[in-house]
């Protein structure tokens, strides 16, 4: 409830329940920092969904590409099983040998 001020002061009205007129500024300003609070938090779920989505896109490409791999590794491995392909060590032979033992 508010009654009208006299001339010369700020503002047309003056509360008569000020008490109550403070409690719901209070509650507002706490209702506006939860509602922050809780955008916040929307916008950070919504980074890491989107970074999820781009690390199992990334995945899934990976996988794919390991499964490229792994059937280009058995295609070989067959080819040397039935001879077609004679696989060749280009270490060199220092590496094969064991080191010498000091005397």
């Amino acid at each position: 409830m508010y009654r009208p001020v006299k001339t010369g002061k700020r503002g047309r009205f003056e509360s008569l329940t000020p008490g109550i007129d403070r409690e719901v500024g209070e509650r507002m300003d706490r209702q506006s920092a939860r509602l922050e609070k809780i955008a916040k938090r929307d916008q950070l779920i919504a980074q890491l969904r989107s970074e999820n989505a781009r690390d199992e896109a990334k995945n899934a490409r990976d996988r794919a590409e390991c499964r490229r791999l792994e059937a280009e590794k058995a295609a070989y491995n067959q080819a040397v099983m039935a001879r077609k392909v004679i696989p060749v060590d280009f270490s060199p032979e220092k590496a094969n040998k064991p080191p010498k033992k000091a005397a």
